[in-house]
């Protein structure tokens, strides 16, 4: 009666971060392969280069990029100015906003290197600045940008004559109540593009300086409009001169984004000690009761099974939460922690998608598993909604309705090979793999 009624093993420590430094697992080959073309790139001073980071979502690729750019940029501070933006759940012109803020932030500490040309740069910077964090600027403030430096209007004004020289910039003159005139200027979309690349331009001309940009989950503030999406991440990848690092889903990198690439750095699943050295890290965060029952056989011995079956950080982090949290784990009924019952509710559990049909997703396992043992990684409309040897032989006649694929797809437990091609078909979110026959019978050890 005592054992039925024990607490379950606390799980707040596993909740996935994907950036934080202090949980990062040394990835020894990635890593080093990552630094190495830094470091090319570094020693042959390139200014203009764009690296595409990729891999399945949730295999690290936030922390691996961020934690080896800032290690790259403080081996050599006095040259790299760092600039990391991430853009989940904001819009093109928060990005540039924050693209904006973050040059004139992370540059400002490398002025006093530039001898007799800091102020011309510092007054770059400024202006720069204006653009960043006002939606609308006035002849006023660049006057008193003009007095800040002492410079004089013909040198203070590079930055605005170089906008003018775009037809970006244009003052809007209005009379005010006292009967003086007053020029104002919209910080459009396209003005505070110009101004960045102006300003890159000249920081490019006038420093030593390489700018490291990392472009974090670049895809991730456009998923609602496929239609402005394509122009938007091309304007973005279109702000240089800078080194940018572009970290982004497959299924986003259309063939025209593609070719903006200079090169691919592909990171792959995490090993099992990886997988281990990560859950290492953030068990220091649980209390200590749970530490020593998470160390327990009855939860190490289904722990290693578990891992053998995904290199995916974050899916791991999840599938533990759910057997700790409904009480699987520690597994002191033997094989009931993976009996398909246990697994489906794990899957609830770390999918998190309110309202699902059980049986929908033991149906769309099945089918996902024998594209799987086909070689494939992924499903067509046909294999789903009527069975065609396509990827998958879809023997039993259990297939998925229209409405449950615009489901799947609208909660994202189907995910686009290429969002911008339907007939490349789709994967499942591995978060539900463990409904796979395959993976339940490697679970069982059978």
């Amino acid at each position: 009666m005592l054992r039925a009624m024990r607490r379950k093993i606390g799980t707040a420590w596993l909740t996935p971060t994907s950036i934080e430094a202090r949980l990062f697992a040394n990835r020894s080959d990635e890593s080093e392969q990552l630094m190495e073309i830094l470091e090319d790139l570094y020693q042959s001073h390139a200014r203009r280069y764009r690296l595409g980071v990729f891999g399945d979502r949730g295999i690290g690729k936030s922390i691996l990029t961020s934690v080896i750019l800032k290690d790259f940029a403080q081996r050599h501070k006095e040259r790299i100015v760092r600039v990391e933006v991430n853009g989940r759940s904001i819009g093109f012109r928060r990005f540039l906003k924050a693209l904006a803020g973050g040059l004139v932030e992370n540059a400002k500490p490398l002025l006093p290197s530039l001898g007799d040309k800091q102020s011309l740069v510092a007054k770059w910077l400024d202006g720069l600045a204006l653009f960043a964090h006002n939606d609308q600027i006035t002849e006023g403030q660049i006057n008193t940008l003009n007095t800040k430096y002492g410079m004089g209007a013909q040198l203070s004004a590079d930055l605005i004559m170089a906008l003018k020289a775009t037809s970006s910039f244009s003052w809007e003159e209005s009379r005010q109540q006292t009967g003086s005139m007053s020029r104002t200027q919209n910080v459009t979309d396209d003005l505070l593009h110009t101004a960045l690349k102006a300003t890159l331009q000249k920081i490019h001309d006038s420093t030593p300086w390489m700018v490291l940009v990392f472009f974090d989950d670049l895809d991730q503030a456009y998923t609602s409009d496929l239609a402005n999406m394509k122009p938007a991440l091309k304007a973005i990848l279109d702000v240089d001169p800078c080194v940018g690092v572009v970290h982004m889903r497959t299924e986003m990198l259309f063939d025209d984004l593609r070719r903006e690439m200079d090169a691919p750095f592909t990171i792959g699943p995490v090993d099992e000690q990886g997988l281990l050295a990560i859950l290492e890290k953030r068990l220091d965060a649980a209390s200590p009761e749970d530490r020593t029952r998470f160390r327990s056989p009855e939860v190490q011995n289904p722990l290693q099974r578990v891992i053998s079956v995904t290199g995916n950080p974050h899916v791991l982090l999840r599938w533990i939460q759910g057997f700790l949290g409904s009480g699987l784990w520690p597994a002191e009924n033997g094989a009931a922690w993976c009996a398909d019952a246990a697994l489906l509710d794990v899957v609830k559990r770390a999918a998190i998608v309110p309202g699902v049909d059980d049986e929908m997703l033991i149906r769309l396992a099945m089918i996902v598993d024998r594209c799987s043992v086909r070689g494939k990684h992924e499903v067509h409309r046909a294999d789903l909604l009527q069975g065609r040897l396509k990827t998958a032989a879809v023997q039993d006649g259990k297939t998925i309705t229209d409405d449950e694929l615009e489901f799947l797809i609208r909660t994202g437990l189907l995910i686009p090979v290429d969002r911008f091609r339907e007939e490349a078909g789709y994967r499942m979110d591995p978060l539900l793999d463990l409904l796979r026959p395959s993976i339940a019978t490697r679970l069982r050890g059978s």
